[in-house]
């Protein structure tokens, strides 16, 4: 799902009743990145983007140096 048919296929926010574009930043991140919505979300503008734009790429980092490392372990067995 894309950014703009979130943004503009008037869906809505159970917080202030409207998407804004940060809440469709945020939402497409945790989309993509498969993280999922739990019951403990970030509420505020802010707090959402901060996800998006900052933890969201530390989760990738992680799952990179997971994979790399897994790896080595392989290939040092083989």
């Amino acid at each position: 799902m894309s950014p703009s048919a979130c943004y503009g296929g008037g869906l809505r926010d159970q917080a202030d009743g409207e998407m804004s574009f940060s809440d469709v930043v945020y939402f497409t991140m945790i989309t993509v990145t498969t993280v999922g919505y739990g019951d403990i979300v970030p509420i505020s503008t802010h707090a959402r983007l901060l996800d998006a734009l900052v933890i969201t790429p530390i989760r990738f980092g992680l799952w990179f140096l997971f994979l790399g490392t897994a790896y080595q372990l392989i290939i040092r067995r083989i």
